[in-house]
């Protein structure tokens, strides 16, 4: 009887994945033909970190920005490591990344409706919140854009996190707990937010009000008290990562910019996202990337909305006390997931980002649920229920397959992003870039020069417009270019290199090779900065150090650059 049990909950399983699995590719299947976009560049196409396994340890010891000369800011580890593991399999081909993302999805999708049958225990309850999860357009842009798997890990493994830290409560293995402190450290190297983490689970104890069994006498834990001895590892394992993270990324005190926005200039801005983030999720509609820097008045109608909606969930998690345990917990969940990027505990990139709503956004799925089910209690309604319900999964489908086609094309993404927020100078560099990789250098330096009015003090835009000079022939003022990069940056690399390859034109070869011993000095990892080396180092008659770094840079990943090939040959002849 036991074996039966065991093996229809197994059959169980397969069918649950399949079901989010299939759901997942036909939702999101017209991704697999979308292109690299934006950050995509950086860390997966152009990253040689990810085109060999020797890599694994200075992926695990460099911001994730490392691979391309980049700063980033970030310590994603897990991150780079899956576009590793898929650069092994489709090389630079996105489709494969793109059903990679597809896949992550289904497997988090999944991992929604087996945490809500361990919280809840009621299938219809955790199906529907899966699939409600599964189909929202809110979560386009962590799935159609590869970059923004670290959404899709980092939630993957908190779900993982949580799931195993309930099966120890409720079978007492310890293997259970291990496997979800692991899956909390693979958690915190995908994304930061899943420091919130230790939080989700006190709030499961406080809400939910469990305990360990005291007949169990290996865990000494009194059930009336919150059980800290369970915490001791994910508090050990939180302060492993803070201090890794400080000591990759170097952050501290002397990061810190005086000309930051203050908390109360801030504030507002997360009341505002709270108003945005309500309308995206009850009615998804005008979805774009990049929201930007905005600060708000606190006489702004949204920052109000948002006041509303705040104080709305709050009292909404006093008022369910001992009445309606669900609701609590899901407007808790939905709150504290928020709360790493609600810019007040320190200043980020954006006031709000559609793709931090990928975690949150699981409290809200519930309480639909949780309504769905039980007006399908009411025998009035019950028809109606189960029209809306099945109108709403239509809806959400048909609106994120429509939504997919933002991120098929990076033109058309842009332009239509600029639309949303004209003054962005980040998107007006990606138009620019995009534009001269299609040829259009007219259009191109437009949009550069556009993003200079929006920030003068950025040296990508001046490197991307000496390109574009570099390219006209018109080198005196593509150096000056150059120069005024190197100025605002002088560790950006990038530069650096394109100075370089002036000079190289000039054939003033020492400049050149002093340039560019820096720029590797800078990034050691740009197979292409080795490459214009040896290029340089031919030129004025170095052949073995030519040598040397034809060789590094065919090991970084120029494998497929013939002319380095036989260069090396000829030389070692």
């Amino acid at each position: 009887m036991a074996d039966m049990k065991r093996q229809n909950n197994k059959q169980s399983l397969f069918q649950s994945f399949v079901l989010f699995f299939f759901l997942s590719l036909i939702i999101y299947g017209n991704t697999l033909t979308a292109d690299f976009i934006w950050d995509d560049h950086h860390l997966v196409q152009n990253n040689v970190l990810i085109r060999n396994g020797s890599f694994i340890p200075v992926i695990f010891s460099k911001d994730i920005g490392a691979g391309v000369g980049t700063q980033f800011g970030f310590y994603r580890p897990v991150q780079t490591l899956t576009y590793l593991i898929d650069y092994s399999l489709w090389t630079r081909d996105p489709s494969g990344y793109h059903f990679t993302n597809i896949l992550l999805h289904a497997l988090v999708a999944w991992a929604v409706y087996l945490l809500m049958m361990e919280l809840f225990g009621d299938p219809l309850l955790a199906r529907l919140t899966g699939i409600l999860f599964a189909v929202h357009p809110i979560h386009t842009e962590a799935v159609a854009y590869i970059a923004g798997r670290a959404d899709l890990l980092a939630a993957l493994f908190v779900l993982w996190s949580f799931l195993f830290y309930i099966k120890f409560f409720n079978e007492h293995k310890r293997i259970f707990y291990l496997g979800s402190c692991l899956s909390y450290l693979l958690a915190l190297l995908s994304r930061e937010n899943a420091l919130i983490l230790p939080l989700l689970l006190a709030s499961w104890h406080f809400v939910l009000k469990k305990n360990i069994d005291p007949a169990v006498k290996k865990n000494s834990i009194s059930p009336s008290r919150f059980p800290v001895p369970c915490f001791v590892a994910f508090i050990l394992i939180t302060i492993f990562y803070l201090v890794l993270r400080l000591l990759v990324l170097k952050e501290g005190v002397a990061s810190w910019n005086p000309h930051r926005p203050l908390l109360v200039q801030r504030l507002p801005g997360f009341f505002a996202a709270v108003t945005n983030y309500a309308r995206l999720l009850l009615a998804p509609m005008d979805q774009h990337m990049e929201y930007g820097q905005q600060l708000f008045s606190w006489n702004n109608l949204h920052v109000w909305g948002g006041i509303v909606i705040t104080i709305g969930l709050i009292v909404g998690v006093w008022r369910a006390q001992g009445k309606e345990d669900l609701i609590r917990f899901s407007i808790l969940w939905f709150i504290l997931t928020l709360l790493p990027h609600a810019n007040i505990f320190f200043p980020i990139n954006a006031y709000m980002a559609e793709h931090w709503l990928y975690l949150p956004s699981i409290g809200f799925f519930v309480v639909v649920a949780h309504a769905l089910i039980e007006l399908r209690k009411n025998h009035t309604w019950q028809n109606i229920a189960r029209w809306m319900t099945a109108v709403l999964v239509i809806l959400f489908s048909a609106l994120t397959i429509i939504q997919n086609r933002y991120w098929q094309d990076e033109i058309a993404f842009c332009e239509r992003t600029l639309q949303y927020n004209p003054g962005s100078w980040k998107i007006c560099n990606a138009l620019g870039e995009a534009y001269r990789q299609r040829g259009r250098i007219d259009d191109a330096e437009k949009m550069f020069r556009r993003s200079l009015t929006f920030n003068v003090k950025n040296p990508g835009t001046y490197t991307d417009l000496g390109v574009i000079e570099g390219m006209k022939k018109n080198y005196p003022e593509a150096i000056h270019l150059f120069t005024q990069s190197i100025s605002l940056d002088p560790n950006y690399a990038t530069a650096y290199y394109n100075l370089a390859k002036v000079y190289c034109e000039l054939k003033d070869t020492q400049r050149a090779i002093a340039l560019l011993t820096k720029a590797i000095a800078l990034n050691p990892y740009s197979c292409n900065t080795h490459h214009l080396l040896a290029e340089a180092y031919v030129l004025d008659q170095k052949f073995p150090l030519a040598v040397q770094h034809y060789e590094k840079a065919l090991k970084l990943g120029c494998r497929e650059d013939l002319t380095a090939i036989e260069k090396l040959k000829m030389l070692h002849q």
